[in-house]
C-alpha cells in the first residue's frame, strides 16, 4: 500500500514535499511570486485571466484605498467574494 497514492496524481513539476520553512510569512511567498512569475496568469474565470503582475498592483491599490480610509496595520476587515 503507498503511503501517500495522491502525489501520482500530481502534475509534472510538482514536487511531493513541501518546503514549509522557505519563507518568513505568507506575505513573503505572495511578494516573491509575485516576482518571479510577474508574466504568468495567476487566476483565470469565465475567460479572463490576470496575471501576478497584475494582482500585485491591484493588491498594492487595495492596501493604499485601505490606508487613505483610516486602517491601521494589526486591524481587520472582512471580504466577501
Amino acid at each position: 500500500m503507498e503511503a501517500f497514492p495522491w502525489i501520482r496524481n500530481y502534475p509534472s513539476g510538482i514536487p511531493p514535499e513541501i518546503k514549509l520553512y522557505e519563507y518568513d510569512s505568507l506575505v513573503a511567498l505572495f511578494e516573491d511570486s509575485f516576482v518571479r512569475f510577474r508574466d504568468r496568469v495567476a487566476f483565470e474565470n469565465m475567460g479572463a485571466t490576470m496575471t501576478y503582475g497584475e494582482l500585485d498592483e491591484l493588491s498594492k491599490h487595495f492596501a493604499a484605498f485601505l490606508q487613505n480610509l483610516g486602517m491601521k496595520k494589526g486591524e481587520r476587515i472582512a471580504i466577501q467574494m
